[in-house]
């Protein structure tokens, strides 16, 4: 039994109903409904069975047709009642604060909803796929905004994740899906055929409440042009501040090496002073050393002379002496 099932219009479009609704609009106008078949809600119309509304005094729920079990245990009794309430209950808020891990950090960022779809069909490679919700959002200065192009796509876990096929084919379709597993605080109390719409509004209600936060894993990964861009600036920027840094350890080599060969100038300067100091006293030394030697060549004619004139006298003898003195006196 479900509470709700599709019917076909005029112009051939799948409209969803509750069995609820039915009844009243039996009761407007009881000649359109009466040969109407409504069908189950599978996503792919193939897989949608042939149903009928049954109703009492307090319920109204659609049954399968007879004779297709076999299909039925093909396709499955689709989506569950609170699969189906969560899912509405998340399309109608407004703001949501999403938390999920990537790249081995958990990553925290509110996001302002401006559209949320549910059953939101893609299509990759020439076949449908369902999001259970499509959301577009605005949040100002997040990194996540910018990576996702403020779309993306959100899973329901309830029982079953999400499986690799759907996966690629999403990557493929170019938007970022995220799953949630629906807490075990959240559950529907109720099994579908004792389902009520004050019970459903109820639940709705305490989902809305509730749902401050939903924790999430990225289980298609997707980047928007816009980020790319700007992912390749980062690169750029990084690669330009790592060879930045390479040129500015350069030129600190350099600097350091300018200043060991400015020491060694100053010290150089400072020997070569000392050599022209040497130099000069040197030259002082010189000069002083030539002279005394003069003085010296001098002193040696001097005393050579005087040795010429004892010589002289020695050999005149005592007498010959005073008789050369005389001489002179005269």
């Amino acid at each position: 039994m479900k509470t709700r099932a599709y019917y076909i219009d005029d112009s051939g479009c799948s409209i969803e109903v509750t069995g609820y609704d039915v009844v009243r609009l039996k009761k407007k106008d009881p000649g359109k409904w009466k040969d109407v078949i409504f069908y189950s809600r599978h996503r792919n119309v193939e897989d949608r069975l042939e149903m009928y509304l049954r109703t009492s005094k307090t319920k109204s729920y659609f049954c399968y047709l007879p004779n297709q079990e076999e299909k039925l245990q093909r396709v499955g009794g689709g989506e569950s009642i609170e699969h189906y309430l969560f899912k509405k209950a998340l399309c109608q808020i407004k703001s949501v604060e999403l938390r999920m891990y990537h790249r081995g950090k958990l990553n925290k960022f509110q996001i302002n909803i401006t559209k949320a779809i549910d059953e939101f069909k893609i299509t990759s490679d020439g076949k449908d796929y369902y999001l259970d919700i499509y959301f577009e959002f605005v949040s100002p200065g997040t990194f996540y905004g910018i990576k996702f192009g403020n779309k993306f796509g959100l899973e329901v876990c309830n029982t079953n994740h999400v499986d690799d096929v759907k996966k690629q084919a999403l990557k493929k379709a170019g938007i970022a899906v995220v799953e949630h597993k629906l807490s075990s605080k959240l559950k529907y109390r109720y099994k579908e055929e004792d389902s009520t719409e004050d019970k459903e509004r109820e639940y709705m209600e305490r989902v809305k409440s509730i749902v401050s936060f939903l924790m999430v894993n990225l289980i298609v990964d997707y980047s928007s042009p816009d980020f790319k861009a700007v992912e390749s600036l980062m690169v750029k920027h990084k690669s330009l501040k790592a060879e930045s840094e390479k040129l500015n350890k350069n030129i600190e080599d350099l600097n350091s090496r300018n200043d060991r060969l400015q020491r060694d100038l100053m010290e150089s300067k400072k020997l070569n002073k000392d050599i022209e100091n040497l130099n000069s006293r040197n030259n002082r030394l010189q000069k002083d050393l030539n002279e005394l030697s003069i003085s010296a060549k001098n002193d040696q004619l001097a005393i050579n002379g005087l040795r010429n004139e004892l010589e002289k006298y020695c050999s005149m003898g005592f007498f010959g002496f005073i008789l050369n003195k005389v001489r002179k006196k005269g």
